[in-house]
């Protein structure tokens, strides 16, 4: 299995390959599961509000497809699942749990 780091850095630059490394900022990773019950990946890719249109327009398949044949590639067999987040969003987060 991979390690988080080098999953943030395969995430970090499918996203950069698909959305543009002008809108990613970087990727969050944390263990989970997926609904039956095994091993997955978490990974938020903190975007810059500019992304938006590109992920309209379906890039954010275009990037779990990525992430999925570089994980595989790399025989890291866990099922990402992936989310998008502002700084801001963030940010409303850590603020809305104190």
């Amino acid at each position: 299995m991979l390690t988080y780091k080098e999953i943030e850095e395969i995430a970090v630059q499918a996203a950069a390959d698909t959305i543009g490394a002008r809108h990613i900022l970087h990727a969050i990773v944390t263990p989970t599961t997926n609904a039956a019950g095994e091993d997955a990946i978490g990974i938020t890719l903190v975007i810059k509000p500019s992304a938006h249109k590109a992920l309209l327009a379906g890039k954010s398949l275009d990037t779990l497809v990525l992430i999925l044949e570089r994980l595989g590639a790399l025989k890291d067999d866990r099922w990402p699942i992936i989310s998008y987040a502002t700084e801001e969003d963030l940010a409303y987060d850590v603020d809305s749990e104190s």
